[in-house]
């Protein structure tokens, strides 16, 4: 059954202006082409100046849902229903809820699912006692093991299994022109967003809002060249050497999470910070 959604107080190109009155309507068939344009919308909110906020409305089986952004976040009203108002949502927890799912199974999320930890800044660790107690144990410990680290590091076993893989040089120009993009799994605090270049280079991101600066910011974490290839004889991509990435349609899956392709520039997300890695 296809989604039934009219959208306000933001135009088609997901740009938001003072002057934009008209509402536009869309008849989705795919839950994911959904969840890419609440997305879009969430992250069109910390771009632009914003008047009257964006309101989603979907009508879809016998649901009649509201579904404002606010400065990068979405806020589900399920007018019929008297404890589904005001749920700070993403867009895949939209979708279940639309499905049936109760507020708690659709807001819990899976165990097995990667979970990301903001990255440490100053003032993280606590009080500048707990610091400096911290420090002259570091660096007695330090003293004591360097050596044996550094003699032990080349005989280290990788623990981490490498996929099944086989490189197929004749494909590698035709995937990446195929899948160059930037591809983002949900939009919140926190969230991995990858992108991937014809020149055949795998960036992966991590999303965080810079309350400072009102705006998202990217830290790039890892960067490597990419292989072209096979993996259970479908088409699939290696990144250095344990990353593999899966390709079907518009989507990417890799470690068991699933990506959608933004279709946009890295820079309609937030400001890349330099020196990430």
């Amino acid at each position: 059954m296809p989604y039934e959604v009219r959208v306000s107080h933001i135009c088609e190109d997901y740009t938001i202006s003072d002057d934009h009155s008209e509402a536009w309507t869309r008849t989705i068939e795919k839950s994911s082409e959904l969840t890419r344009i609440l997305n879009r919308i969430a992250i069109a909110t910390t771009q632009f100046p914003v008047v009257d906020f964006p309101e989603v409305k979907i009508n879809w089986d016998s649901h009649n849902v509201q579904i404002r952004a606010i400065r990068g976040k979405l806020y589900y009203t399920e007018l019929k229903s008297t404890n589904r108002r005001d749920l700070v949502v993403t867009p895949d927890e939209v979708i279940r809820l639309l499905e049936g799912q109760s507020v708690e199974q659709a807001l819990r999320h899976d165990p097995d699912e990667d979970v990301y930890t903001r990255p440490l800044t100053g003032g993280s660790l606590g009080t500048k006692q707990f610091k400096t107690g911290l420090l002259t144990i570091s660096m007695l410990v330090l003293a004591g093991s360097i050596y044996y680290s550094w003699k032990n590091l080349s005989h280290q076993v990788n623990l981490v299994e490498a996929p099944h893989f086989v490189p197929s040089m004749g494909q590698e120009g035709k995937l990446l022109r195929q899948y160059a993009d930037v591809y983002i799994s949900e939009f919140r605090e926190g969230s991995t967003v990858i992108e991937l270049t014809e020149e055949g280079l795998f960036t992966i991101y991590e999303l965080w809002y810079s309350p400072k600066q009102e705006t998202y910011n990217l830290v790039p974490k890892e960067s490597y060249a990419v292989a072209a290839g096979l993996h259970r004889g479908e088409p699939a991509l290696l990144a250095g050497e344990i990353h593999l990435l899966e390709l079907k349609g518009d989507k990417i899956t890799l470690h068991g999470v699933t990506y959608t392709r933004h279709g946009d520039r890295l820079s309609s997300l937030g400001e890349v910070l330099e020196g990430g890695y």
